[in-house]
């Protein structure tokens, strides 16, 4: 188990199969920090998505504003995709997302 900065956790769950990972990404911030909401995104989307491992993303706490009317479209984080983009992307790839 791995906590970053109070922002998200990632729980490695043993898969069925031997060399695959699943990971369960909490994002717990919302639109008064873009940046640390959408770091955990940023790594699941660029990064757990492009290894192939299974991932899924829960929004909690001040993340669940994101489903709130276009605030997806306009969190912007500094040095980070924005949110859009990264929902976008895991989106594309069929990650589920649960409120």
């Amino acid at each position: 188990m791995l906590v970053v900065e109070g922002l998200a956790l990632v729980v490695p769950v043993r898969a069925r199969k031997e060399d695959e990972m699943r990971l369960l990404y909490i994002v717990t911030k919302g639109m008064a920090d873009p940046t640390l909401a959408s770091v955990p995104l940023h790594i699941a989307a660029n990064g757990s998505v492009e290894l192939g491992q299974d991932v899924t993303v829960v929004l909690a706490g001040d993340a669940t504003d994101l489903v709130i009317g276009d605030n997806a479209q306009r969190l912007e984080g500094v040095g980070v995709p924005p949110a859009r983009d990264l929902l976008g992307k895991l989106k594309e790839h069929e990650v589920p997302v649960y409120v």
